[in-house]
C-alpha cells in the first residue's frame, strides 16, 4: 500500500490537520477522502504574516472539540488552485474583487460545495462537539442565523455546514456573479451584497426550501451578536459556537452602521426629547 492510500485510510478513523504549503493535489485527495467530516477555516496573510496569536487559541477549540474531523486552514494559494482547477468560470470575478474580504467570503462557498463539512470564522469559539447538532438538525445545508433582531430569517456566513455537491451553492455563484457588476457605493454594503450575508440571505430566501437549507438558531450557534456587551455573563449551557465578532475587515462605514444599529434606542430617545423640546419652544412663542 502506498503512502497516500495509507494516510487516506488513517483519515477515516482519526482527525488530521493539513499542513501549510502542501501540494494542492494532495490536499484535494485528503479532503475528498474525509467524507464531509471537515472543519474549514480561511486566513489570507494580507501582508501580516501567519495567523495572529489572538486567533490561535480559538482555532484550537475546533480541533480539540472535534478530534474525528479533518482540519484545513485555507490560504490564498490553496483557494486560487481550487478555483483554477474546479471552478474556472468564477476565477476572473474572484481576482477582480477590490477587497480581500470578498475573496475570503466567496471561497467558502466553493470548498463547501466540493468537499462539504463545516466552515467557521477564525474568531469563533467551539464550545462542544459539533457532531452533536445532528441529533436535532438534519437538513443538508445550514447557515448561521444572525442575531440581528430587526429583520427576521436572516443568514450569516461566519458558520455554515453543507453536504458535498449540494446545488444551493451553484445558485450562490450566480448571485455573486450578478451582484459583482453592481455599485454599492460603500465598502460595507459592497461586501455584504456581493459576497457576504445579505447576498447569502437573498439566495437562501429564494432557494432554501428547494435545496433543504436551514438556519442554525442564534440561541445555540450565535448568542453573542455584535451589539452584545455582556456576552461573557450569559448562560452558555447548550451553546455550540460563540462568535467573538473581531470584524477584522471592517472600516469606518461599518462602525457608523454598527453604532446606529446598536444604539438605536438611545438615538430614538434623543430624537423624541429633541422633538418635545422643539414643540414646547414653538408653543411658548
Amino acid at each position: 500500500m502506498d503512502k497516500k492510500k495509507s494516510i487516506l485510510g488513517f483519515l477515516r478513523i482519526k482527525s488530521y490537520t493539513i499542513k501549510m504549503n502542501c501540494d494542492f493535489g494532495y490536499i484535494d485527495d485528503l479532503l475528498q477522502s474525509s467524507n464531509g467530516k471537515i472543519i474549514h477555516q480561511v486566513w489570507f496573510n494580507m501582508g501580516n504574516g501567519g495567523t495572529p496569536e489572538k486567533y490561535k487559541h480559538l482555532i484550537k477549540t475546533w480541533k480539540e472539540k472535534n478530534p474525528k474531523y479533518t482540519y484545513h486552514l485555507w490560504d490564498e494559494k490553496d483557494s486560487l488552485e481550487l478555483l483554477t482547477k474546479y471552478y474556472p468560470f468564477f476565477l476572473s470575478t474572484w481576482k477582480k474583487y477590490p477587497h480581500t474580504i470578498q475573496r475570503i467570503d466567496s471561497i467558502r462557498y466553493f470548498f463547501l460545495h466540493r468537499y462539504g463539512g463545516f466552515y467557521c470564522d477564525t474568531d469563533t469559539r467551539c464550545m462542544k462537539p459539533i457532531d452533536k447538532m445532528f441529533e436535532t438538525f438534519r437538513k443538508k445545508v445550514y447557515l448561521a442565523e444572525t442575531p440581528n433582531n430587526i429583520i427576521s430569517n436572516t443568514a450569516s456566513n461566519f458558520l455554515m455546514y453543507s453536504e458535498p455537491m449540494n446545488g444551493f451553492w451553484e445558485k450562490v455563484y450566480i448571485e455573486m456573479a450578478e451582484n459583482a457588476k453592481k455599485n454599492y457605493h460603500t465598502k460595507h454594503f459592497q461586501v455584504m451584497m456581493t459576497t457576504g450575508p445579505m447576498m447569502l440571505t437573498s439566495v437562501y430566501r429564494k432557494y432554501g426550501n428547494e435545496y433543504d437549507v436551514g438556519l442554525l438558531p442564534k440561541e445555540l450557534f450565535n448568542p453573542c451578536g455584535m451589539c452584545s456587551e455582556t456576552c461573557d455573563k450569559r448562560d452558555m449551557k447548550g451553546v455550540y459556537v460563540i462568535n467573538e465578532n473581531a470584524s477584522s475587515w471592517t472600516g469606518s462605514d461599518t462602525s457608523i452602521l454598527k453604532f446606529l444599529l446598536c444604539k438605536k434606542w438611545y438615538i430614538l430617545g434623543g430624537l423624541v426629547i429633541l422633538g418635545i423640546f422643539v414643540i414646547r419652544s414653538k408653543l411658548r412663542n
